[in-house]
């Protein structure tokens, strides 16, 4: 048996049912042979994914000493997709101590879009660059972190999604076996 207590010869059927608008998919079928296995679930509006690699949501809880970057590219960078970054909850020191810099580009080399700190939710960027990459980086001093016992600070949560394109963004995914 497998991590979800199926036999070999199971098969797992998702059942989704269209409604009016966007639609939910489970993704491409996937044969299940031992070892993890991640579900592809997403919304789809009838047009094809060209960010499908990158889209999704995530969350950090930043250290002492943090200078962590994040990058998100279209599936093919440079076919006119641009990628969006919607910060949905999270805070840091703040007073210009610990923040992070968002950057129109493939890396933290870019022109400058934004620098956060404080609260973070509400804040959207959509990058402007030929390749349709955006990315952001972390900085925080020694003195305060998110996530530990310390620290009173929630995790940075945010989404990244084709510009403008239906996305993940705001639901929240459990499956159970």
């Amino acid at each position: 048996t497998n991590n979800f207590g199926c036999t070999w010869d199971t098969t797992v059927t998702v059942e989704v049912i269209d409604n009016p608008g966007t639609f939910i998919t489970a993704g491409v079928d996937l044969e299940y042979c031992g070892g993890e296995i991640q579900l592809q679930g997403a919304l789809d509006d009838g047009s094809p994914v060209v960010c499908g690699n990158a889209a999704g949501t995530y969350n950090h809880c930043y250290g002492y000493g943090d200078n962590s970057v994040f990058s998100y590219c279209p599936d093919n960078p440079g076919d006119g997709t641009m990628m969006t970054i919607s910060f949905a909850a999270g805070a840091m020191e703040g007073f210009g101590q610990d923040f992070v810099t968002v950057y129109d580009g493939p890396d933290a080399t870019g022109p400058v879009l934004a620098t956060l700190d404080a609260v973070f939710a509400g804040q959207s960027f959509t990058a402007t660059n030929p390749d349709g990459c955006i990315s952001f980086q972390f900085t925080s001093d020694e003195f305060f972190c998110s996530c530990t016992d310390f620290c009173a600070f929630e995790p940075v949560e945010w989404c990244v999604s084709c510009g403008g394109a239906s996305s993940t963004c705001g639901f929240d995914w459990s499956w159970e076996p």
